[in-house]
């Protein structure tokens, strides 16, 4: 989970600090800025958001503000322990979620050039550098990322996608109809039988729908897993006659929209990396798959944190019965 800071947090974020950015000292030859600041003032005006573990312990940090027309991404820290599951990635959408809110255009920030993890990461999150400078005794390097770029045209597309169609949760009297449309979409793969069991089940799923005419001509599968923290997204299909043309990533859009509202913080897929790594989606490594899978499709089983999520715990993703069979898994 990821909450504001209150004044008790901010020995845990100080601690955090100072583990996480320590490494740096030698090659800075000080303290990074981060290990000296002033947490609790930092709290008391708002400033700070932390992630928080299974047992309530803060295992993460971000600092961030307005500043001259954009967010300023002031700081982020994880607990050395806590490192590789993406925290630290889901800290700064939380940064960037905060000034969409606030009808921003762009997130800044700016990182020490001897920090040269930061250097590659950020381009990777979208970000641009813009200048390299000596700032506040620093070697800093500055980034930026842009916010609702092209927003119009992107919903003057969407329009037109749209156009004759609509989107909806599915009832149990649209099953026949979803059914009909798998083998049309995947005619040399058998789907049906564990649609129809989820569609059918007692399990917890977002299923949605859109349909043109009165018939689906797309359809999107969300199974609830983890006590609702987390969905295994699948599968997912498009008639044939639509298919590229941005339906299937509409219907993913808004399964995501409804998992948020419904709690759920990590959505996990196995699929074709170049298709889902367009919504955010990485490789997932502390999570494994609920069956075994072939050694060559590891970059395939990825995951996405949504917005104020946090990664699960490393282990194995408990999923309802019907994704437990090792067929759906084997390829």
């Amino acid at each position: 989970m990821i909450r504001q800071a209150v004044q008790d947090d901010a020995a845990a974020v100080q601690a955090i600090a100072v583990a996480a950015y320590a490494q740096y000292v030698a090659a800075i030859g000080r303290n990074p800025a981060p290990m000296d600041a002033d947490y609790g003032a930092v709290i008391a005006a708002g400033h700070v958001h932390v992630s928080v573990d299974s047992g309530g312990a803060v295992d993460g940090y971000v600092v961030f503000f307005p500043e001259d027309g954009a967010m300023m991404l002031d700081a982020v820290g994880v607990r050395p322990d806590a490192t590789g599951r993406g925290l630290g990635r889901a800290l700064i959408s939380v940064c960037e979620d905060h000034a969409q809110a606030a009808g921003l255009q762009a997130v800044r920030l700016y990182t020490n050039a001897a920090m040269t993890a930061n250097l590659a990461m950020y381009p990777r999150l979208g970000y641009r550098m813009t200048e390299r400078r000596h700032n506040e005794g620093f070697d800093r390097v500055f980034f930026e990322k842009r916010l609702n770029r092209a927003l119009a045209p992107m919903r003057s597309k969407l329009h037109e996608r749209w156009q004759g169609k609509t989107m909806r949760k599915t009832t149990e009297a649209d099953k026949d109809a979803i059914l009909a449309l798998y083998p049309l979409a995947f005619p040399d793969e058998e789907l049906r039988p564990l649609v129809d069991t989820l569609l059918s089940g007692p399990d917890p799923i977002v299923s949605l729908a859109m349909f043109e005419g009165g018939n689906v001509v797309a359809h999107v599968l969300f199974t609830i897993c983890q006590n609702g923290k987390a969905a295994l997204l699948g599968p997912l299909c498009v008639s044939p006659e639509l298919q590229k043309q941005g339906l299937g990533s509409d219907a993913v859009r808004a399964g995501f929209e409804t998992l948020c509202k419904n709690g759920v913080e990590q959505v996990f897929v196995l699929g074709d990396p170049a298709y889902y790594g367009r919504f955010g989606f990485e490789q997932e490594r502390a999570v494994t798959t609920p069956c075994a899978i072939p050694a060559d499709w590891a970059a395939a089983w990825q995951s996405l944190i949504l917005p104020g999520g946090t990664p699960l715990d490393a282990g194995t993703l408990v999923v309802p019965k019907p994704w437990r069979d090792p067929a759906l898994w084997a390829g």
